[in-house]
């Protein structure tokens, strides 16, 4: 028989064949021996059953599943409300364990349920799953600075591939043979960054991206929190450079364009700020674009335009449509800041202590309206009710962006009766802003009169700077609300965790009917991929508002629901388990 040689193309297809079929073996063999291994090692336990007779309900989420803006969070929830249901329609006990926690992202609520089922003895009977709102919501919450970093961590993957075993146990291999990288290490310094912006800390906040850029000079989002952080302390042609240099660097999220443009104004270049947000159209970053113009108008002198715009913004005005959220509580601080303009003091102190109760119930700290503070206090101080100025005083200093004027009226307060008093406030302010116009007057009377002088009553001088508020609202907010891939990914690996211990998954998606519509199409894609089960309330909220269901029953003001929203997304959450077996599974 005579001796016949291989081609290459047949060597080339025998050796990619080979080479699929040893993957395809040493998948299935990962995958029977993790299943083997979870058998094996799960803590010998009575089932929820024979534990104490009842089904277990385990919930995960952010402030929607905790149930903020409910009467009664602990019983008025969706899943406290779902789980009394669920027992009444089976004629048995349904035991809720609610792990959500407020500001969560899609990976921190990931991660508190592998973290939930690795200390139990039993899995759950159910889980019931709402996230993703504060990855698109807040910077410092998001992770997208990790996704887009050049060398990121590599979800751009196909979500087949990162799902092998193979490619998980090659990529640990990879990751502990490398050690972290410069990226991997902006990355922390980012999200550090961006948590301390979170928290009102501007200063520790810039600290942290300047080591994010130490480690990584090209990271466009450690220039993004850069401007951010500078925006927040007045720094604004800092600010503007380093947001410039963001979008130079291709990241333009509606955040960035938003601060941009308050950065701007704050420079007196109105016409290059509205330029910057000329093309925002996105839902409630389109309002903001708006108030920024009310600025810029009041800026111009125009007070009674201004006033307009600002009026759009109000409460009143948004009544029958879907809240914006907070741009509602900054368009009455513009209102109170211009009606003070047009010499209407009253009005204007209305205008400041709604924004500042609104504000409250919509959980818009002090610390990011201390204008609206600062302005009530203005009023008191020409009023000469110094007791109630200095109070507002002390709210508004709170705020990073008033911190430098209230400073510097706090000082003319204190100043009217000794100038020693008022010395370290002035010298505080202009530690902040070494241009400040009232702390520097302030500063420099007190040097002609002496330590032992005494002010006069700061509206009295002729020649004492106007004030000029430089709101910059609170613009760490924000991503493009068109990226899902990280809340997608998440719920991924959430319903993986699941499957292998055999718990059935019910996802949910936020209910707003007009808000993150490309989030609430993430989770039902997310869902299809998992072949589970996706409750969407949007419909009946929609169906409950054109029937003339105010809005204020079912979401309270910053988009939460209330008890009775609560409550139909409770039971829809039963009539999905009912209807689709969950239980029985």
């Amino acid at each position: 028989m005579s001796e016949r040689s291989i081609s290459s193309r047949r060597q080339l297809l025998f050796a990619v064949v080979a080479t699929g079929l040893l993957l395809f073996v040493l998948e299935a063999a990962l995958r029977g021996g993790g299943a083997l291994y979870l058998r094996l090692n799960r803590p010998e336990a009575a089932s929820s059953e024979e534990l104490d007779g009842s089904l277990h309900v385990w919930s995960f989420g952010d402030s929607y599943t905790l149930g903020v803006g409910a009467g009664d969070p602990g019983t008025e929830s969706y899943p406290a409300v779902a789980t009394r249901l669920l027992g009444e329609a089976l004629g048995r006990e349904v035991r809720l364990f609610n792990h959500a926690r407020p500001g969560q992202n899609s990976t921190d609520t990931v991660r508190s349920l592998e973290a939930a089922l690795a200390s139990a003895a039993q899995p759950p009977d159910l889980v019931l799953l709402l996230a993703g709102v504060n990855n698109i919501r807040w910077l410092g919450q998001s992770g997208q600075f990790c996704l887009d970093e050049p060398g990121g961590v590599g979800l751009r993957l196909p979500l087949w591939l990162v799902d092998l075993r193979v490619y998980k146990v090659l990529r640990h291999g990879v990751l502990v043979l490398r050690g972290p990288r410069a990226e991997d290490r902006a990355c922390l310094a980012i999200s550090e960054g961006f948590g301390f912006l979170d928290e009102g800390l501007p200063d520790r906040a810039e600290a942290a991206f300047e080591r994010a850029l130490a480690s990584n000079p090209s990271s466009r989002w450690a220039r993004l929190g850069e401007g951010v952080s500078l925006l927040r302390v007045g720094r604004h042609e800092e600010a503007a450079a380093a947001l410039g240099e963001a979008q130079s660097l291709g990241l333009s999220p509606p955040a960035g364009k938003i601060a941009l443009g308050f950065s701007l104004r704050a420079q007196g270049l109105g016409d290059a700020a509205l330029a910057a947000v000329a093309a925002e159209r996105s839902g409630e970053l389109e309002e903001f674009a708006l108030l920024l113009k009310g600025w810029v108008l009041y800026d111009q002198g125009a007070f009674g335009e201004a006033l307009q715009v600002f009026e759009a913004l109000s409460p009143s005005a948004m009544a029958g449509g879907v809240a914006p959220g907070a741009v509602m509580v900054y368009g009455l601080d513009g209102q109170g800041w211009t009606l003070r303009a047009l010499g209407r003091s009253e009005a204007a102190a209305a205008a400041f202590t709604e924004a500042n109760r609104l504000g409250g119930e919509m959980f818009v700290t002090p610390q990011l309206l201390g204008w609206s503070h600062l302005g009530r206090a203005l009023i008191a101080a020409e009023a000469g009710d110094s007791e109630a100025a200095l109070s507002d005083v002390g709210a508004a200093v709170r705020d990073s962006s008033a911190a430098a004027a209230s400073l510097a009226l706090q000082g003319w307060i204190l100043g009217a009766e000794i100038c020693a008093a008022a010395a370290p406030h002035f010298a505080k302010s202009l530690g902040i802003l070494p241009w400040q116009k009232q702390a520097l007057a302030g500063q420099q009377l007190c040097a002609e009169l002496g330590s032992e002088g005494q002010l006069p009553a700061w509206v009295e001088v002729a020649e004492f700077p106007t004030w000029r508020p430089e709101v910059t609202v609170s613009v760490q907010q924000w991503l493009d609300p068109g990226d899902t891939r990280l809340v997608e990914v998440d719920i991924r690996a959430a319903c993986d965790q699941l499957r292998a211990v055999g718990t059935p998954l019910l996802l949910l998606t936020y209910p707003q009917p007009n808000a993150h519509p490309d989030l609430a199409a993430g989770i039902l894609r997310a869902g299809r991929r998992c072949g589970i089960t996706v409750v969407d309330p949007r419909g009946p909220f929609r169906d409950a508002l054109d029937d003339g269901v105010p809005w204020s029953e079912l979401l309270i003001p910053d988009g939460h629901p209330t008890s009775r929203g609560y409550a139909m997304m409770g039971g829809l959450v039963v009539e999905t388990v009912l209807s689709e077996s969950l239980l029985d599974r």
